[in-house]
């Protein structure tokens, strides 16, 4: 029983954060670059507001093991290089340089509500500046995984 949730807000759901760790691509990219259409170019001129990235929120039964699903995303960015690389504006391109995916698992004290509503989001899912990400200091993609103390958990 999966259940697919996407947010708008914050979610004041009390966690720590027990480890982030920077996923690179397995096996490793050839390098190089992915041009940028003209069209995700102005998008990346938008205001942050209308700019900004949604989360998806997978809710999963209890038994995640963290380490599989790490690797596993591993193996994803080795096939989609480019969710591990960064933004060069100059280049109007991302480079394919394997810099890598944050990858952060959490511990929340609390259940989530049975139910969600569009305004909460934010607590389970690493929002990274999209400005960050438009100048290539912060990943394209993130991943967080935060586990609830029923042993169910949320991949974000």
């Amino acid at each position: 029983n999966i259940r697919l949730a996407c947010f708008g807000a914050a979610l004041h759901c009390a966690m720590s954060a027990t480890g982030t760790e920077l996923v690179k691509p397995q096996p490793p990219s050839s390098g190089g670059t992915l041009p940028l259409s003209k069209y995700e170019l102005e998008f990346m001129s938008f205001p942050l507001a209308i700019s900004a990235y949604n989360s998806r929120v997978i809710f999963l039964p209890s038994g995640v093991d963290a380490a599989k699903l790490k690797s596993a995303f591993a193996k994803a960015l080795g096939i989609f290089p480019a969710a591990a690389g960064r933004v060069s504006k100059k280049d109007e391109a991302i480079l394919l340089n394997d810099d890598g995916a944050p990858f952060t698992v959490a511990t929340a004290k609390t259940e989530p509500p049975e139910e969600f509503i569009e305004d909460q989001r934010f607590s389970l899912s690493d929002q990274r500046n999209p400005r960050g990400v438009r100048s290539g200091k912060e990943p394209l993609v993130t991943v967080k995984l935060t586990f609830f103390p029923s042993g169910r958990s949320a991949l974000a």
